[in-house]
C-alpha cells in the first residue's frame, strides 16, 4: 500500500491550526499511518501480506517508482459526479498512461 502526499507549491492554511506546512504534512503522515494500520490489520485477518510506504511528492510519480519489480498496480479512483464519472481522475490516468504493467481501477459504487 502506498500514500502519497502532494507537497503544494503554495501550501495552504491549516484546518490544524497552524499556517505551517511542515505541521499540516506531518498531520496528514500521522493519518495516513492510522489509516494504514487499520487496513494492514483487516488484511492480515484475511491471511494477505501487507507493505507500506508514505511518501511526499507528484501522487503519479511516486506511485510509478514504487511499482517497480510489481505485476500489478491497484488504485481507487473517486467518484467525482455525474458527468467526470466516465473520466478517471488525473493522478490514475496519469498512472494508467505511464505504467509498464497492467492497471486495475477500483471505483465506489
Amino acid at each position: 500500500m502506498i500514500h502519497v502526499i502532494e507537497v503544494l507549491k503554495y501550501p495552504y492554511a491549516s484546518t490544524y491550526g497552524t499556517d505551517s506546512p511542515d505541521t499540516v504534512y506531518t498531520a496528514l503522515e500521522e493519518s495516513a499511518q492510522k489509516l494504514f494500520e487499520k487496513r494492514r490489520k483487516e488484511l492480515v485477518e484475511k491471511g494477505v501480506r501487507t507493505n507500506t510506504l508514505l511518501k511526499r511528492g507528484s501522487p503519479s510519480d511516486e506511485i510509478l517508482r514504487a511499482s517497480k519489480g510489481f505485476d500489478l498496480i491497484v488504485m481507487g479512483s473517486n467518484g467525482l459526479g455525474r458527468f467526470k464519472r466516465l473520466l478517471l481522475g488525473s493522478v490514475s490516468n496519469s498512472v494508467v498512461q505511464s505504467s509498464r504493467v497492467p492497471v486495475l481501477i477500483v471505483r465506489p459504487e
